[in-house]
C-alpha cells in the first residue's frame, strides 16, 4: 500500500536523522584516534538517575600503559538537563600515579607507588558561557563534549598486586546530579622538560 506523502517525507526525516547520528558518532571515534599523543582514553557512564555525591568514578589503568610522565584531561558529555554553566570535581591520585608536584619537590622521587598516599585535585570547569550557551558543540542531538587539561601525573610500577588507579568524585552541592551522562580521562604522553639552564639551538 502506497503511503500518503506526508508520511513518506516522515519516514525520510526519520532516515536522515539515524544517519547523521551514525555519521556524528563515528566522526567522534575518527577525531579522538587521531590524536597520536595519546596513551589512553576511557569513559565511564553515569547512571541515568544521576550522579550522585557518593558514586566515585574509579579508573584501573591498564597494566599496558607503560610508567612515565603522562598529562591527563578530564572529558564531560552532558545534557541539556544539566542545570549549571560549571561543575566542581575532585581527582584523586592513588595506588600507582604519584602526582608531579610530589615528583618534583622529592616527596615522591623514590618512585615508590605504594608509598604514595592519595591526593585530591580540585578542579573547576566551565562548560557553559554567561548567557547559558555551552561552549563546546554537541555531539549528537542534545548531547555536548567538553575536555579539559587537569594534572601531570608520574606512573609507575606498582610494587603489589593492586592496579593502579585515579577515581573522581563531583563537589556539587546536588544529591544526585543530573544531565552527566559520561566522564573520561584521557592519558597523552607528556612533552620532554629541558633542564634549567639548558639552552635550545636555533630552530629546534
Amino acid at each position: 500500500m502506497k503511503l500518503p506523502g506526508i508520511f513518506q517525507m516522515y519516514r525520510l526525516d526519520i532516515r536522515f536523522k539515524w544517519w547523521a547520528f551514525l555519521f556524528s558518532t563515528g566522526m567522534l571515534i575518527l577525531l579522538g584516534s587521531c590524536r597520536s599523543d595519546t596513551a589512553y582514553h576511557v569513559y565511564q557512564s553515569v547512571a541515568a538517575s544521576g550522579w550522585g555525591r557518593q558514586d566515585t568514578l574509579v579508573y584501573e589503568l591498564p597494566a599496558s600503559l607503560s610508567p612515565g610522565r603522562y598529562l591527563v584531561e578530564i572529558g564531560l558529555r552532558n545534557t541539556s538537563e544539566y542545570a549549571y554553566r560549571d561543575i566542581w570535581l575532585a581527582l584523586l591520585s592513588g595506588q600507582g600515579v604519584i602526582p608531579e608536584d610530589a615528583v618534583s619537590s622529592g616527596r615522591g622521587s623514590n618512585l615508590q607507588a605504594d608509598s604514595c598516599a592519595f591526593r585530591a585535585d580540585t578542579l573547576h570547569l566551565y562548560l557553559a558561557d554567561q548567557y547559558g550557551r555551552w561552549l563546546h558543540d554537541g555531539i549528537s542531538g542534545s548531547l555536548y563534549q567538553s575536555e579539559w587539561p587537569a594534572v601531570a601525573v608520574c606512573l609507575v610500577d606498582s610494587v603489589s598486586d593492586k592496579p593502579r588507579t585515579l577515581r573522581l568524585v563531583h563537589l556539587m552541592k546536588d544529591t544526585a546530579l543530573r544531565g552527566i551522562s559520561d566522564v573520561g580521562l584521557r592519558f597523552s604522553i607528556a612533552p620532554v622538560r629541558h633542564q634549567s639552564g639548558e639552552r635550545q639551538t636555533a630552530g629546534s
